[in-house]
């Protein structure tokens, strides 16, 4: 299976009327009604969503949608997929941090194809010692950052009050047989240090 790379784009004043995009950070574009049912807490923030239409590459789902949150704390994942068009945008999610010199919360839209180092979906990458580990075993990466292709720009990205990204690599995995049943209550989160 082949890799999706993408590269990020910076963006300064979010158009939150860009439904359609698939991004790190930024506001997160939700179903009616899903931000209620996550009941998120505090310390769970937004990092990624995926619109799947614009990722041809099965089992990876043709349609609908793929939000990433993670817990700053204790460095559980949450990844929530819905077929349901999105309709609200959630501007205060991610608000307590990661603002640039305007206010505006960091917002780095992906665009496809893109650098090696960041992909959707594919076989884990050997380059950051992934490959062959027993915690990747019998996993696929469903989605890959790659500090290094990180954007600068008026301050770092990803960065939640003391916790960000350093200079590795930030890895969801997946069970292959979990993804064909679009089951992602077992996304698992590594961080590699490079």
């Amino acid at each position: 299976m082949e890799r999706i790379t993408y590269r990020l784009i910076r963006v300064e004043n979010e158009e939150n009327q860009d439904l359609d995009a698939c991004k790190l950070l930024g506001a997160p574009v939700l179903a009616k009604g899903l931000l209620e049912a996550l009941h998120l807490k505090d310390t769970e923030y937004f990092i990624a969503q995926i619109n799947c239409a614009q990722v041809k590459n099965p089992p990876f789902p043709e349609k609908g949608w793929l939000h990433f949150f993670l817990d700053v704390e204790s460095l559980k994942p949450r990844v929530v997929y819905t077929e349901k068009d999105p309709a609200e945008v959630i501007d205060d999610i991610n608000e307590p941090f990661d603002a640039d010199a305007y206010g505006d919360p960091t917002c780095l839209k992906m665009e496809f194809p893109g650098e090696k180092g960041s992909f959707l979906f594919g076989e884990n990458d050997p380059d950051i010692g992934l490959e062959g580990s027993t915690s990747t075993a019998g996993k696929l990466t469903l989605l890959q950052i790659d500090a290094l292709a990180l954007p600068q720009g008026k301050q770092k990205p990803l960065r939640f009050g003391d916790f960000g990204f350093g200079d590795g690599h930030w890895v969801f995995l997946i069970k292959e047989k979990d993804l064909k049943k679009r089951d992602f209550r077992h996304v698992e989160f590594v961080e590699v240090e490079s």
